[in-house]
């Protein structure tokens, strides 16, 4: 862990990404998607990219991304209008996370985790 912090279920952290040709790497930001439960017992997180919000791929991935406005932080802030991109998990350790930039209000955390559920073909009961 990370001077004793662990990140929860939520947090919009800034992880390194490194590029293609693995030559640089670049600080995005991420948001944790590991349950809590997990997030206590293990030092990895499930994470899945935040990016910045483009018309061009909203009107190609609407099924596979959802948009974070102002509206939907509880507590710290995005320096661009972003997307969650449902479909770029990964899991990285604790220790590579820079730290925590904001953390998403529950109704839109809900909503995050319901489409991935959709997505990786889970009903829910109504």
């Amino acid at each position: 862990m990370t001077n004793g912090i662990t990140y929860s279920q939520g947090s919009i952290v800034l992880v390194p990404f490194p590029f293609t040709n693995l030559s640089l790497e670049k600080k995005r930001p991420a948001l944790v998607i590991s349950p809590n439960w997990f997030n206590q017992c293990y030092q990895d997180r499930v994470l899945t990219a935040i990016s910045s919000a483009s018309s061009a791929y909203l009107t190609e991935q609407e099924d596979t991304i959802i948009n974070i406005e102002t509206c939907d932080i509880k507590e710290g802030s995005l320096h661009k209008k972003s997307i969650v991109k449902l479909t770029r998990i990964f899991t990285c350790a604790e220790y590579i996370i820079i730290k925590e930039i904001a953390q998403l209000k529950e109704e839109k955390l809900s909503e995050v985790l319901e489409k991935l559920r959709v997505f990786f073909g889970e009903q829910t009961t109504d």
